[in-house]
């Protein structure tokens, strides 16, 4: 797939890549940006370090990844990704609880942002933040809400990437 858009997301697996295409759709953003599924959380930290020296037309790079049981561990490997490409002095230690969105100290290169899923703040998965999104129901909440993922993710994937 060509990348023509200056600003893109990138994400670990084809259900993260349906549901952010999906929630973009419904938003009205999708034309704003490509979303682009690496295939895994290794190979997005593969790409990474190439992709924020890219000289290319992209303007804006984003990830989104799972924080599966080791949040701080992913966050770290991420910040010293950006701190070793020497173009962000401004990164926090701490992943800020509503996302991080770093500006180069050179204009002439990329605005990072990173999601950890499900919140910047637990671990976990893009499941449980689809989790969080459904409505509480009746006795068997929990059983119901993993129900209603593992439905809505078979859904999503049947829907057309638009």
């Amino acid at each position: 797939m060509k990348k023509n858009k200056p600003f893109r997301l990138l994400v670990e697996g084809i259900n993260d890549l349906h549901v952010v295409c999906n929630l973009a759709n419904r938003l009205s953003l999708l034309e704003t940006f490509e979303v682009e599924d690496i295939g895994s959380y290794q190979q997005i930290l593969k790409v990474l370090p190439v992709l924020l020296k890219s000289t290319n037309n992209l303007q804006r790079l984003g990830i989104v990844v799972d924080a599966d049981e080791n949040l701080k561990g992913h966050w770290e490997a991420i910040r010293h990704i950006l701190l070793d490409s020497q173009l962000y002095s401004s990164v926090p230690e701490e992943l800020p609880k509503e996302g991080l969105v770093v500006h180069p100290d050179d204009p002439a290169y990329i605005i990072f942002g990173l999601w950890i899923m499900p919140d910047n703040n637990l671990n976990g998965m893009l499941e449980d933040f689809v989790t969080f999104m459904i409505p509480e129901k009746d006795d068997d909440v929990l059983l119901r809400k993993t129900d209603d993922v593992n439905v809505y993710l078979f859904l999503i994937r049947k829907l057309p990437l638009l």
